[in-house]
């Protein structure tokens, strides 16, 4: 046999080993739920009917057979969904007010406006025109906490820490600030009112 035909033998079977191997470890397994069961040996027996039994280990170590509906959540309350949207605002606000640089002019500013009060924005458009330089200079701010530490159905205020990374002219800092954030809602919608670096 010529040499060329064996390589091409021994090549040939290679590839049907690897196709083999890959075909049962993709088809072959099952998946094994907690408790030892999988979930092909699930039965009739074993659940109600139109539903699906979930194995679950509790806090003392013991698995636990329960279904789907008793792990419903409620539904968030339209106190909590509002004390979030608060929050968010808060947050948005401080990571694009917070984030700049001398080669954007002032876009952290523009992109703040729909999340501010008219006069706020009045109070911070004026640095609009003093933010460039020669020297370059950039920040960028990451919110780590964020809590509420008051709220009202008209008003929220949200204290937050951040993380802000500072590089000016390739000298690199980091530091963390606190900072409070004001809101009121105006239209069912949360606006930023004031803030305070701390």
């Amino acid at each position: 046999m010529p040499l060329r035909t064996r390589i091409f033998i021994v090549f040939s079977v290679i590839v049907l080993a690897v196709l083999v191997i890959s075909l049962v470890l993709i088809i072959g397994p099952k998946k094994i739920l907690q408790g030892g069961k999988t979930d092909t040996d699930q039965t009739a027996t074993d659940s109600p009917a139109g539903s699906d039994i979930i194995y679950v280990v509790d806090s003392n170590g013991n698995t636990v057979a329960v279904t789907p509906a008793q792990y419903t959540v409620a539904p968030a309350t339209t106190e909590e969904t509002d004390k979030n949207s608060a929050k968010q605002t808060a947050r948005i606000f401080i990571e694009r007010y917070g984030s700049y640089s001398t080669d954007n002019k002032g876009q952290n500013i523009v992109e703040i406006k729909s999340l501010t009060t008219d006069a706020l924005y009045s109070k911070l458009s004026v640095n609009i025109s003093s933010t460039t330089g020669a020297v370059f200079k950039g920040v960028t701010t990451k919110v780590i906490t964020n809590n509420l530490s008051y709220y009202s159905a008209g008003s929220a205020q949200a204290d937050m820490y951040v993380m802000r990374d500072q590089n000016d002219n390739g000298a690199k800092t980091s530091l963390q600030q606190a900072v409070s954030v004001e809101m009121v809602k105006l239209n069912s919608k949360w606006l930023v009112s004031d803030f305070t670096w701390k």
